[in-house]
């Protein structure tokens, strides 16, 4: 039977999520080109092709990642978003993150010396600024020119993304830590917690006066 053949989108694809799989289950290093390729049923030059290096591979799982990301998210804080829909965005951008692997990656990237400069790319698209100035949209709306300067709202933004990498990254720990070692249900109420902290923060119920 002739084999079937793949356009080159449908190829990237597939072998996009074959490395993400490597991702989820052992981490960057467990990204190989023979073992994706394998997977796939395409040869070690079909990939070197498609993304010239294991470099390409990795940035291009990434930066999937984080288009997905910024689609999710902006689509959803664009529209009133109260603490159980902000409860369970949180829990997409962990899943993203933790479940998937990509805070590793992201962190391995950051820490890799010449691979910094595509870690740094995650950030250049400044996916958290326009998320940022999208939420800032709903607070002046809701409150006119009684509404906080944008700044406000960007670090309300930084400090949810800062705890979420942080749980991906080392959420075990700290809950061990904190007596929390054994309950599998630790992780979804802390993010219910930070929603619900974040909405009430947003909504103008919790104040923290800058310092003059």
């Amino acid at each position: 039977m002739a084999r079937k053949r793949r356009t080159a989108e449908e190829a990237r694809r597939l072998i996009l999520d074959a490395a993400e799989e490597h991702l989820k289950h052992a981490g960057p290093a467990g990204i190989r080109l023979q073992e994706v390729a394998a997977d796939v049923g395409v040869s070690h030059p079909a990939i070197l092709h498609h993304f010239k290096s294991r470099e390409g591979l990795v940035d291009a799982v990434l930066e999937r990642a984080v288009q997905h990301l910024q689609a999710e998210l902006m689509g959803a804080f664009t529209r009133s978003v109260d603490a159980q829909r902000a409860a369970e965005l949180l829990g997409q951008v962990f899943e993203v993150l933790g479940d998937q692997g990509h805070a590793r990656l992201l962190a391995w990237l950051i820490l890799a010396g010449p691979r910094k400069d595509a870690a740094a790319k995650v950030g250049s698209d400044e996916t958290l600024r326009r998320l940022s100035e999208a939420v800032h949209g709903l607070r002046e709306r809701a409150h006119g020119d009684d509404a906080p300067p944008l700044e406000d709202t960007s670090f309300a933004m930084m400090l949810a993304a800062l705890a979420l990498f942080g749980d991906a990254l080392a959420g075990e720990v700290i809950r061990r830590s904190a007596g929390y070692a054994g309950d599998d249900d630790a992780p979804v109420r802390f993010r219910e917690w930070l929603a619900k902290l974040l909405v009430a923060y947003l909504e103008g119920r919790l104040q923290v006066e800058p310092e003059r």
